[in-house]
């Protein structure tokens, strides 16, 4: 239900001179939440393109005072022995402004990169290139939710599932159908739906296990890499019976 690139999620210091993943090696970098999909698909980006994040001394805790990201303010647990928690007090902007902190990954710009002379930039400039050319090499738009039934009403009535994909489906499908219709959203939106049409054909936001085969096993296998699992999942044990539900 929610997709959207990460390397635009990646902000520094204007004067800090770091320009792409591998600057980010052996550096501080804060995020907003550890275990978050969005902020595994950040690290994934840098990954990607090569980086090593082993050097990485993580700080995890708010973005700023607006309580934007109050659903992240919350303890954090279980976090790995190069993560810890942003002193009280402290936010990850002011440590970034305050040299504490080389960059920080976060889902909304922190308020210190409201205008063109503000303080904050995005570690990539051209934010919108870089992630179309991960989009050529992966083939993955990264997908940031998903929804679920519960086992015990799956077994109840089996029927749950395809129905409520159906819906789902519909939904998306009537979205599709008249996006263009958002075209005074901006001056130039009919242009930016052409582009997005182009690269990534008509079908953006493709549902299903089998759809999204690429994606599903990437992110497991991210999710491994970065320690926030025991052992790679199986993407089948997980949609296996959903699969066969739908027939597809």
């Amino acid at each position: 239900p929610a997709r959207g690139f990460r390397h635009h999620c990646l902000y520094v210091h204007r004067d800090s001179g770091l320009r792409c993943a591998r600057d980010l090696e052996g550096k501080r970098v804060g995020l907003n939440a550890w275990k978050t999909t969005g902020n595994t698909w950040t690290r994934a980006a840098l990954r990607e393109e090569g980086a090593d994040l082993s050097g990485v001394s993580w700080w995890v805790g708010s973005m700023d005072r607006s309580g934007r990201d109050a659903a992240h303010d919350k303890p954090q647990v279980d976090l790995p022995d190069a993560v810890q928690p942003v002193p009280p007090g402290l936010t990850l902007e002011s440590m970034l402004l305050g040299g504490e902190l080389d960059a920080i990954m976060c889902p909304a710009p922190p308020p210190s990169f409201s205008d063109e002379r503000g303080l904050t930039i995005r570690l990539y400039r051209d934010h919108r290139r870089v992630e179309q050319e991960y989009y050529a090499r992966t083939g993955i738009y990264p997908a940031h939710h998903i929804v679920v039934v519960r086992r015990e009403a799956f077994e109840r009535q089996p029927e749950v599932a395809s129905r409520l994909y159906d819906a789902l489906e519909r939904s998306r499908q009537w979205w599709q159908s008249r996006r263009r219709g958002l075209a005074e959203t901006t001056p130039w939106m009919e242009d930016d739906i052409a582009e997005a049409t182009r690269i990534f054909g008509g079908d953006w936001q493709v549902n299903g296990a089998q759809g999204n085969a690429t994606l599903i096993e990437t992110l497991c296998k991210e999710q491994y890499a970065q320690g926030l699992v025991t052992r790679e999942v199986d993407p089948a044990d997980v949609f296996a019976e959903f699969e066969r539900s739908l027939h597809t």
